[in-house]
């Protein structure tokens, strides 16, 4: 996975399509919101969360990880409102969440299920989940343990308790409303509990 990883001191230097992928989650985040972002590499997504969360956990397995991005993107201007700690995808940080971001994580994992159990814990009653994988994969990627076809991953959030709210695709020109009929590179879904309402709608 740290092959993968995308690594810059500066956000300009990270790859256009991952800033978008993040850009995009703020849409479901205000101020006063407390966010998760789990497998969070250098740290520049949850930069990127913070400029508008109350605060914002970024957490990575890799310690070399944490330690770019508390050097690189934990700022005097917003140092009280985020932190990033050396944990597993689900480790239990001991505390509940408006929202929880994971994007290109869950491909590498060897229990989806076990992760998805443990983002919905987390989660208050109205949070958000907003999760994100390949569409498809190059044959032989040596990184990836598993790649969802075909609504698989739509079954398996709704098996662990997760509401749809809405599917998204990411291509070469951006994030779009999911359409079957259109080429795409990345599948981006935004779930909340099952049965619970979010309490604004996403701006927009």
């Amino acid at each position: 996975m740290a092959a993968e990883r995308q690594q810059h001191e500066l956000v300009q230097g990270i790859r256009r399509d991952h800033v978008e992928r993040y850009l995009f989650a703020t849409r479901f985040v205000k101020a006063g919101d407390s966010v998760l972002d789990v497998a969070c590499g250098c740290g520049y997504g949850s930069f990127l969360l913070a400029n508008i969360a109350e605060r914002v956990t970024g957490v990575d397995k890799c310690d070399k990880a944490v330690a770019f991005a508390l050097h690189y993107y934990r700022p005097e201007a917003i140092k009280k409102r985020i932190d990033f700690v050396c944990g597993d995808a689900c480790d239990n940080v001991g505390e509940s969440f408006d929202v929880c971001v994971s994007f290109e994580t869950i491909e590498h994992l060897d229990d989806a299920e076990a992760f998805m159990q443990s983002v919905r814990k987390r989660l208050k009653p109205t949070g958000y989940f907003v999760l994100s994988h390949p569409h498809r994969d190059p044959p032989g990627n040596p990184f990836h343990k598993r790649i969802f076809h075909n609504g698989e991953m739509k079954h398996l959030l709704m098996d662990r308790g997760f509401s749809i709210y809405k599917h998204f695709a990411q291509d070469a020109t951006g994030i779009h409303e999911y359409d079957s009929t259109k080429n795409f590179i990345y599948d981006i879904w935004v779930a909340v509990k099952y049965g619970d309402v979010p309490d604004a709608t996403p701006k927009r």
